[in-house]
């Protein structure tokens, strides 16, 4: 895709600084720019960031099971 064909409204655009910002600040001194909850292998929660919501930890419904099969076995040789 060639990003000079590419428009963006301004929602969209908006949401990019946000996600910009973010990782600016988390450079900066090791915190986004608003609470996030620490990672737990069993609360299944992930941050939905779309530029059409705010940012906001919410249950992942969907079967991932691959990823948690993934995970599980990254944390046994992590953590033996």
């Amino acid at each position: 895709m060639n990003s000079h064909n590419c428009t963006w409204d301004s929602q969209t655009r908006t949401f990019s600084n946000q996600i910009i910002s973010h990782w600016i600040s988390m450079t900066q001194n090791g915190e986004p720019l608003q609470s996030w909850p620490q990672y737990s292998p069993t609360a299944k929660k992930y941050f939905k960031i779309t530029p059409y919501h705010n940012f906001s930890p919410e249950p992942w419904y969907r079967d991932c099971s691959l990823f948690d099969q993934l995970e599980d076995e990254q944390i046994r040789i992590m953590f033996p």
